[in-house]
């Protein structure tokens, strides 16, 4: 194999190559092609990457607002049962109340009308 600035000719390689005047391809000119094709790799890599990111953002925002939506559904159901169980017992809360009030204005005309009942029920 003959020898050109320190490389040597390949077996198969045309001799022209390493005639004088012509001058060899440079290792960055040779990884130059390769370096653009990893680069687009790279690039294709990361927008495919990236939209799969933004896919599986927008999927987990939708379910976490279906979820927000659906809890508040529910507080808001258990607040109006709450509710009426808190109109229930005031409402029971009232009769009780007049029922006493009642009992206590009887006892009251009972006792101003005097008697021998009142001297009973004492």
């Amino acid at each position: 194999a003959q020898a050109v600035f320190g490389f040597k000719q390949a077996a198969g390689c045309p001799p022209e190559l390493f005639a004088s005047g012509h001058s060899l391809p440079s290792a960055a000119m040779l990884q130059a092609p390769i370096a653009r094709d990893v680069q687009v790799q790279v690039a294709a890599g990361l927008q495919a990457g990236w939209a799969v990111t933004q896919d599986r953002a927008r999927a987990g925002w939708t379910v976490t607002q279906e979820k927000a939506q659906a809890g508040w559904a529910i507080t808001h159901e258990k607040a109006k049962a709450g509710w009426a169980v808190a109109k229930e017992r005031a409402h029971a809360g009232c009769v009780a109340a007049k029922e006493r009030v009642d009992v206590a204005c009887e006892g009251r005309a009972l006792l101003d009308r005097g008697g021998h009942s009142v001297e009973t029920a004492i």
